[in-house]
């Protein structure tokens, strides 16, 4: 699943850059998303083999994740244990709204 969420990533990025040379590629991965930094890491060095990538530092920023509470409209954090209970009024119907994102947020390029 990682290889293939990268190597999406990795092709769009491709037409972008127009063959430069990239010297560090930064990583977004949301804590609820699927994938570790290490199975993205590797995923991307295979993605990336005889590509203008192919010699980048990598890095992987991890998104903590937030929720929306249904009921009163709170957005609040789920850091830790992931609890999903609304920390104004307590209900436990909420909606995530940051946490499954997984995109390469940014990009070194050699001029």
């Amino acid at each position: 699943h990682e290889f293939s969420l990268v190597k999406k990533e990795v092709d769009k990025l491709k037409v972008k850059i127009n063959g430069k040379k990239v010297s560090k590629v930064v990583f977004s991965l949301g804590r609820l998303a699927h994938g570790t930094p290490q199975s993205v890491t590797e995923a991307f060095r295979t993605a990336t083999l005889d590509t203008p990538f192919s010699q980048a530092d990598f890095e992987v920023i991890s998104i903590e994740p937030k929720a929306r509470c249904i009921s009163c409209g709170k957005v609040f954090s789920c850091e830790g244990e992931l609890k999903f209970d609304c920390s104004e009024c307590g209900s436990g119907s909420s909606e995530i709204i940051q946490g499954k994102e997984s995109y390469i947020s940014s990009v070194e390029v050699e001029e």
